[in-house]
């Protein structure tokens, strides 16, 4: 009985350890929150060329403690969305997703910010899922005194 035991116990330990590998993403988001919806048309305009514009950008920040900040500044979801956020890394390619509510009548602009966990200096491609769909990517030169801005073109 012991035998047929430590053999099923093998055999359980080895599927588990099957189970992972080294391709798997691994999560990388430390931290996640966003505004409310912005009700003043003037927190979503900028002056461009000496235009003034609907902006939407990211603003990226190396911090301290080797993690990475980024904001996506007036990102549109629907009204009174909770957005949530997640951030994976595989190889060199970080994944960020913002999901907010679809199905609402009326869009907002939102300010989203997320706190990545520690990176390597290296170049990374980040790429910027909402609501499941692919919506940009950037690529960051990650290092120590990285700030930077990315904006979104129409």
């Amino acid at each position: 009985m012991k035998k047929i035991i430590y053999f099923l116990a093998l055999i359980i330990v080895t599927a588990m350890s099957g189970c992972s590998s080294d391709d798997e993403k691994n999560s990388i988001l430390v931290s996640s929150e966003a505004t409310d919806c912005k009700d003043n048309p003037a927190l979503m305009l900028n002056t461009i060329n000496g235009e003034l514009v609907y902006d939407e950008y990211f603003k990226y920040e190396a911090t301290t403690d080797g993690g990475l900040l980024i904001q996506h500044i007036n990102t549109q979801h629907g009204c009174d969305s909770k957005i949530a956020t997640t951030a994976f890394i595989k190889d060199n390619v970080i994944t960020i997703t913002e999901n907010g509510n679809q199905d609402a009548n009326c869009v907002c602009c939102y300010d989203v910010s997320m706190k990545i966990g520690k990176l390597k200096d290296r170049q990374y491609k980040i790429v910027v899922y909402k609501n499941s769909k692919e919506y940009t990517t950037l690529t960051i030169d990650y290092s120590s005194t990285l700030k930077g801005e990315y904006h979104i073109t129409d």
